[in-house]
Parts: C-alpha cells; sequence; structure tokens
C-alpha cells in the first residue's frame, strides 16, 4: 500500500523539509505527510523546506528534484 501512495506521489511537487544527507551523497528529508524523500542538492538545502518535484518511486522513499 506504501508503495502504491508513493507511486501516486509522481508528477505532483510536494514540500520537503531536507534533515542530513544520505550515505549514497543524496539530499533526506520529509513531506508535510512524512513521506521520505531523496534529492540531488546543495548542503544549503539542509535545514530549508523546498518544493521537489517527484519523479519516481518505491515502497522506502521517493525521488525528485529540486524545483528552481
Amino acid at each position: 500500500l506504501r508503495e502504491r501512495f508513493h507511486q501516486a506521489l509522481i508528477g505532483s511537487t510536494q514540500r520537503v523539509l531536507f534533515e542530513t544527507r544520505s550515505p549514497e551523497g543524496l539530499l533526506e528529508g520529509l513531506t508535510d505527510n512524512y513521506v521520505r524523500v531523496m534529492a540531488v542538492g546543495e548542503d544549503a538545502c539542509l535545514g530549508q523546506l523546498a518544493a521537489v518535484t517527484i519523479q519516481s518511486a518505491n515502497a522506502e522513499f521517493v525521488f525528485g528534484v529540486i524545483a528552481q
């Protein structure tokens, strides 16, 4: 069910609070409804809210691009 919910977010733009950097070097944060998001970005985004367009998803997290 979680993967289906994540798949439904593809193409949408979500507000994400980036908290940390993953071991793979991606920014990692949460949406307003606690979906884990991974994205490429600068350390300046840590601790900040950013608009992220969701591009792909799996059961664990979604991957997105920070909107400019």
